[in-house]
């Protein structure tokens, strides 16, 4: 059974477009309450399930095996395009929630710091992570139970999915792009230096699956 993290702004549209490509049988969870949603649907044979959950949510289902996928993101890129989503898009569900919020508040905000990683480490995960947690993390990546990519290098991430799980891919796919987001090198260096700080484990987990994927 496979499970697609969706992380918001990593290109987890089109990787769900080669995903769905795939399989046959599959549940997309996007709306909260995400774990209801799980609970509800646990019962069905599902062979995927894709969304905005995080690690755990094979515990919903317990299959004899299962599998994660995800994207990841250069955090700075992935917050600042998040942010601009938002902010410019009155129709967003969020809009109301963070319009009236500057780029370096919503970094500030602790459901956001080092978002990814929490998305990896699971439903458990505290705010305030640690090297510790990230070592978890790492150990899911490299006994192959999380298999990540990189958004900056989707192609080659394509290529480690579709040899890993045997898929086939029937059409190019071209990553989103927001582009009501300014480019970073007109966003003030103390924002850039506020989000760094904010997401400090997001970047070596960013760093170390971007090496990771070298190798592969």
């Amino acid at each position: 059974m496979l499970f697609h993290l969706h992380i918001p702004k990593t290109g987890g549209t089109s990787l769900k477009h080669i995903v769905k490509q795939n399989y046959q049988n599959i549940a997309e969870v996007y709306r909260p309450p995400i774990k209801k949603t799980l609970t509800k649907i646990s019962n069905h044979n599902y062979d995927c399930v894709i969304g905005h959950m995080r690690y755990g949510a094979h515990e919903y289902f317990k299959p004899n095996k299962y599998h994660y996928i995800t994207l990841l993101r250069n955090p700075i890129d992935r917050v600042i395009s998040e942010y601009y989503f938002i902010a410019r898009r009155p129709q967003h569900e969020n809009y109301h929630l963070y319009k009236h919020l500057s780029l370096e508040e919503y970094a500030s905000l602790p459901i956001l710091q080092n978002m990814q990683s929490q998305f990896l480490l699971g439903y458990h995960a505290h705010q305030n992570l640690t090297i510790a947690d990230l070592k978890i993390i790492k150990e899911r990546i490299n006994s192959g139970e999380i298999t990540a990519g990189i958004t900056e290098e989707f192609e080659k991430s394509l290529t480690l999915f579709s040899t890993k799980f045997n898929w086939k891919v029937k059409m190019n796919v071209v990553l989103n792009k927001n582009n009501m987001r300014p480019i970073n090198s007109t966003i003030p260096p103390v924002q850039i230096a506020t989000i760094k700080r904010h997401n400090l484990i997001d970047l070596e987990l960013y760093s170390y699956v971007k090496k990771y994927l070298k190798k592969e």
